[in-house]
């Protein structure tokens, strides 16, 4: 309800004239509103606010697992093992490359999913259609027509798709926390750091065709080579992403100059 009433503040119309008797924050605020650029702006900001009051929870599809992976009973973390697991043959099982799916698949809006790993877990994120191979070289996430991957291996990241590989360097500090952001509509996949701050990485840019699933990979074999799904908080709550999102909604209208005119 709140959330819709903002919404209606923001891309309704406003009066053609300003009383005299509101104060210059105030008029400066709702003169600014009637600019094209300040109005896509709060409404984008709007539809990132949705998302973040909106919890999105991903979980583990055991029956896509990697024998050499083990899901953890709530299916919210995978980590390599040194033996196979007794899985039941299924057709939706890598059996070529360490791989897992997501259950959850998305097709429209804009969704964000965040994975921890472990301090020595060589990974591998991104997302993929179901139709992606199941064994064989052209299963890998990147290798084909119909997934995309974000890498970090051997202190090295890098980015895989169909159509590039992208090397973006050497990186001293190990990204163990990452945001995916995936927009169907507008056609990317964006990843981000946000250990200590929120710091882009890399967006693919395509047009999706089928449903997209989240995907994971796992290169190294220790004890700390995990991946946990975590749960987007909303605004409401606490911790280091829902400051981080926070900070960033603020900064966005501190660019507009209007933070003190929203809070008088």
């Amino acid at each position: 309800m709140i959330e819709q009433k903002v919404r209606d503040a923001a891309t309704g119309s406003l009066p053609s004239t300003i009383s005299s008797k509101v104060d210059l924050n105030t008029k400066r605020l709702q003169t600014d509103l009637k600019t094209i650029d300040f109005r896509t702006e709060m409404v984008r900001l709007l539809d990132t606010l949705h998302i973040l009051l909106n919890p999105l929870e991903v979980t583990f599809n055991v029956c896509t697992a990697h024998p050499c992976l083990l899901v953890s009973n709530d299916l919210h973390t995978v980590r390599c093992t040194s033996s196979k697991q007794s899985y039941v043959d299924h057709p939706e099982r890598f059996l070529s490359a360490p791989q897992i799916l997501c259950s959850q698949g998305f097709s429209t809006g804009t969704h964000i999913w965040v994975a921890e790993m472990g301090s020595s877990c060589m990974w591998s994120l991104g997302a993929c259609y179901k139709t992606i191979p199941r064994r064989g070289d052209h299963s890998r996430l990147g290798n084909n027509l119909v997934s995309w991957r974000l890498q970090w291996k051997n202190g090295k990241l890098t980015a895989y798709s169909s159509s590039s590989n992208a090397g973006l360097g050497e990186t001293f500090q190990h990204p163990s926390k990452i945001e995916v952001v995936l927009d169907c509509e507008g056609g990317t996949l964006s990843f981000h750091t946000i250990q200590s701050h929120r710091e882009h990485l890399y967006t693919f840019k395509t047009v999706f065709k089928e449903p997209v699933y989240p995907a994971f990979s796992i290169h190294s074999n220790t004890s700390e080579s995990w991946i946990t799904l975590q749960i987007l908080i909303g605004l409401a709550g606490t911790g280091s992403l829902n400051e981080i999102h926070h900070q960033d909604l603020i900064q966005r209208l501190a660019a507009h100059g209007h933070v003190q005119a929203l809070h008088e």
